[in-house]
């Protein structure tokens, strides 16, 4: 199986957790690139975009108008625990994998 690197990567939550999920993606440009992030608090999009200011990131409220407008292949789903389970069949109706650290 061929894989296309880097993995390109969207964000939905930029709370706490994902600024792990950040480091990692930091750690290794040679492997993943963040393409977009979603998060309903303006604020906290800018400051995960502050993060990458030489990438244009897609910026997005909805996950769904996240996942029609932009082509990633994996879904870093770090918002509270509750949402997960919704979060996750939206990605997966769009043929996108996802990582998901609680259970659903």
């Amino acid at each position: 199986m061929e894989q296309n690197l880097p993995i390109k990567i969207g964000i939905v939550g930029c709370g706490r957790i994902a600024q792990k999920h950040i480091e990692a993606i930091k750690a290794l440009p040679k492997m993943y690139k963040l393409v977009s992030i979603c998060d309903v608090d303006h604020t906290a999009i800018e400051a995960v975009c502050a993060l990458f200011p030489s990438d244009k990131l897609g910026r997005y409220k909805s996950l769904a108008e996240m996942l029609k407008n932009e082509t990633i292949d994996l879904l870093s789903i770090c918002t509270p625990s509750g949402l997960h389970a919704h979060q996750a069949i939206i990605a997966a109706k769009h043929n996108v994998t996802t990582l998901c650290e609680k259970p659903m």
